[in-house]
């Protein structure tokens, strides 16, 4: 049990019955005591019914024999996912696609901000959705076929139930990162302005001229232990950076951002900066910490920034500091330093959940908190 006294979840979804092995991994001397719970697999009965809109799937329509739909699997395999078709001078038209689901298919991640479902076409195998986005569209996503319904669950718990099936789009051809153990654990991207730099299939095998060192903090305010990582580049700091980052291992390990950095950084497209990685535990940890919660900022800047400078030497000024992270992470980031300016004087949030609001309040309400706060200024990207 975790110092906090919080369980640690992990949703699974077995395809089939049959006899299965579960096998844990953990640190040397610690106990874990594990409770598996079973239900019956009930799949949510949902298909967004939205109109048909991409042409070329209004043209397989009128004609909607086996043969063609055998054929239009045929080539998409061949093309990749999504489907992108033109629309006008400045946006494509893009279309999600699956195959074979029974009854329903979640978009995690849509262009739309949302967990948007799919529609099915007919009686076939197929269901799409169709987004209008721009040209320089880039953004990764999952699918999730067939989600279950969870028994006795809140609309939170039920909306937490897409991860249990969420994986890469099997025809999409590219991978994010390009290196995961299982479907599972990697996205898909969709990037149509293909000259940006945004895939280096080989960089989590990159040797590092800096450093990156691995502690166990323990904060006092939030009564729990996480990972935290700290990326030195090689190069000296003469104007000392920090680059705070949220979901930190995923970041670290899944797609090697520390080399990343690295790399730019050696080959003087980025300045010298510090990169400090916070591990969110677990889903349901993050889901606590990273929506506006006041115990969070001050963990990161009355805790974790001062451990930076008295037990790592590191100190940075306020406007030399970003805050940044994905999801809940770009909403935590504007978040913290919305309330903590003195620390935190740049925010990078990444397709921040803007649509969160407390309890009893209307969605946006971080938004409306900036509005009311016009005396600082903060620099966002």
């Amino acid at each position: 049990m975790p110092v906090d006294g919080q369980q640690q979840k992990i949703r699974f979804l077995l395809p089939e019955t049959a006899n299965y092995q579960f096998i844990a991994q953990g640190e040397v001397g610690v106990q874990w005591h594990i409770t598996l719970k079973t239900y019956p697999y009930q799949p949510l009965d949902k298909d967004a019914g939205i109109a048909l809109t991409s042409p070329r799937l209004q043209m397989l329509a009128q004609d909607l024999t086996t043969s063609n739909i055998q054929l239009f699997w045929q080539q998409i395999q061949q093309e990749g996912t999504p489907l992108v078709e033109p629309y006008d001078n400045h946006n494509k038209r893009v279309t999600f696609l699956w195959q074979g689901a029974q009854s329903n298919v979640y978009l995690l991640g849509s262009p739309a901000g949302d967990h948007d479902p799919l529609t099915r076409l007919a009686n076939s195998d197929i269901w799409y959705r169709s987004y209008i986005v721009p040209n320089d569209t880039l953004m990764q996503y999952k699918l999730a076929p067939d989600v279950p319904v969870i028994e006795n669950a809140t609309a939170a718990q039920q909306r937490r139930a897409i991860l249990t099936t969420a994986q890469a789009d099997p025809f999409n051809l590219h991978p994010s990162p390009s290196k995961a153990d299982d479907r599972y654990n990697y996205f898909s991207l969709l990037s149509l302005d293909y000259p940006r730099e945004c895939q280096l299939p080989d960089i989590l095998d990159r040797t590092m001229n800096g450093n990156t060192s691995i502690s166990r903090f323990h904060s006092e305010i939030l009564n729990n232990d996480r990972e935290i990582a700290l990326y030195l580049p090689a190069q000296k700091m003469t104007t000392p950076r920090l680059l705070v980052l949220f979901d930190g291992q995923i970041y670290r390990q899944q797609y090697g951002i520390d080399r990343f950095f690295d790399k730019l950084i050696e080959e003087g497209k980025l300045p010298p900066i510090a990169i400090l990685f916070v591990d969110s535990i677990d889903s349901d940890r993050r889901s606590v910490e990273l929506p506006p919660n006041p115990d969070f900022h001050r963990f990161l800047a009355d805790e974790l920034l001062v451990w930076l400078e008295q037990e790592k030497g590191l100190q940075v000024a306020a406007k030399e500091t970003i805050v940044s992270g994905s999801s809940y992470g770009g909403l935590a980031s504007a978040w913290v330093a919305f309330n903590r300016p003195d620390r935190f004087g740049k925010v990078l949030s990444m397709s921040g959940s803007y649509w969160w609001a407390p309890e009893n309040e209307a969605p946006e309400w971080l938004i409306r908190q900036y509005q009311q706060r016009i005396k600082n200024h903060y620099s966002f990207s």
